[in-house]
């Protein structure tokens, strides 16, 4: 589990009045989610990037992968010593860390499961 994946809001200070105010239904990962998934994905789950390249780029014979990048609808993802890197979307927009949590997970298994069928 990716460490703070219950943050599905963030509180933000309201300069007019010092209040704190709750941010609500946000559309956008924040810069240190997106961090935390990369890193996380990198040294967790090197496995899992790798899967991505081989299912969604079709790229059977990659032996490394490495997440370099995640929007809200893509990743973006080099492979060994390649100069370009590939942008696979994701299979739903996310607009959470826990979002992205699920939708990654789905989709390595969704992932695993046709390659499987496949050999």
């Amino acid at each position: 589990m990716i460490e703070g994946t219950e943050v599905v809001s963030r509180k933000e200070t309201d300069t007019n009045n010092d209040d704190l105010k709750e941010v609500e239904g946000r559309t956008m990962l924040l810069p240190e989610e997106k961090k935390e998934i990369i890193s996380h994905m990198n040294s967790d789950h090197a496995d899992a990037v790798l899967t991505y390249v081989h299912y969604y780029a079709g790229i059977a014979d990659a032996t490394s992968a490495t997440l370099d990048k995640i929007t809200e609808e893509m990743m973006s993802i080099s492979i060994g010593d390649s100069q370009s890197p590939l942008e696979i979307p994701l299979a739903r927009r996310v607009s959470n860390i826990k979002e992205a949590e699920h939708v990654m997970v789905e989709m390595v298994f969704s992932a695993r499961a046709k390659l499987a069928e496949n050999s």
